[in-house]
């Protein structure tokens, strides 16, 4: 049985150990890569949701103000809703209260 010759074996099989490593390289990378997208993609698909969330409770909101607009109005053109001075409420309060002698003096 005779022997492979070496020295001339040596270059080819330098690269095909090249080849290998390159491959194993390439594979390596893409797979992060894909990797890397996949997360990309999940905080895009993340955020997209959120916003259409968003956007259907905003919807929600619109048509609850606009079911209930009209009876809103009727009551700001009557007067019994509209500016309302709470300093002047509290102010009053501890007036009354002083002046009553209630619950300490404030």
């Amino acid at each position: 049985m005779s022997h492979p010759p070496l020295p001339v074996l040596k270059l080819p099989l330098l690269l095909l150990l090249a080849s290998l490593l390159l491959t194993i390289g390439g594979i390596w990378w893409s797979q992060d890569k894909a990797h890397q997208a996949e997360q990309v993609l999940q905080r895009q698909q993340d955020t997209l949701k959120s916003a259409q969330q968003k956007l259907a409770h905003s919807r929600q909101q619109q048509q609850l103000i606009s079911t209930h607009l009209a009876a809103y109005q009727a009551l700001a053109a009557s007067g019994f809703i509209g500016a309302e001075d709470r300093l002047v409420w509290i102010e009053a309060a501890q007036h009354a209260n002083r002046d009553a002698g209630l619950y300490g003096c404030w």
